[in-house]
């Protein structure tokens, strides 16, 4: 059984009207970036990715990050 969930990740077209979506129902916003390079890249297995991301929470710990791909661009 299910007790718990600690992260999920969702991927945006647009993170400034998640954003917006998600405070409204009572997440924080705690951290964001903007990543590329080579570390991200082996993450992701795509070459020449850009990811911004946003990590939100709700009091009881749940974290949810919110993740737009600039390259390639989200279809």
């Amino acid at each position: 059984m299910i007790q718990n969930v600690r992260h999920v990740g969702l991927v945006v077209q647009d993170l400034e009207k998640q954003k917006l979506f998600y405070s409204a129902i009572g997440f924080r916003q705690f951290q964001s970036e903007t990543e590329s390079g080579s570390f991200i890249e082996q993450v992701t297995g795509i070459k020449k990715v850009k990811i911004e991301w946003v990590k939100m929470s709700i009091p009881k710990g749940m974290v949810l990050e919110l993740l737009k791909y600039h390259q390639p661009e989200s279809q």
